[in-house]
């Protein structure tokens, strides 16, 4: 897993309907949704950290889904999130 910290974007509007967090990315035009889990990473990415951190968090909260899936799904979320620009390598945050 590549050891490049990740933080999001700070102009993303959030929304929490139900279970459900809800991202309205203004500048892009659309409305992306995560579930509880996705959500539980998007607040992680408040501060600069990690994939592995993340799927450490992730992997004592579901110690039964195992650590190699959470790490395999943690990195295609983040990567899907930087892929829509709504998350970017902490370096390039300014």
């Amino acid at each position: 897993m590549p050891a490049e910290r990740w933080v999001r974007r700070a102009d993303i509007a959030v929304e929490a309907v139900g279970e459900a967090l809800y991202l309205v990315d203004d500048a892009g035009g659309r409305i992306h949704r995560l579930d509880p889990v996705g959500a539980a990473v998007w607040r992680l990415l408040e501060r600069p950290v990690g994939a592995a951190e993340i799927a450490a968090v992730l992997a004592e909260a579901f110690p039964e889904a195992g650590r190699a899936r959470i790490e395999g799904d943690v990195a295609a979320l983040l990567r899907r999130l930087a892929e829509e620009g709504l998350v970017r390598p902490a370096s390039e945050a300014g």
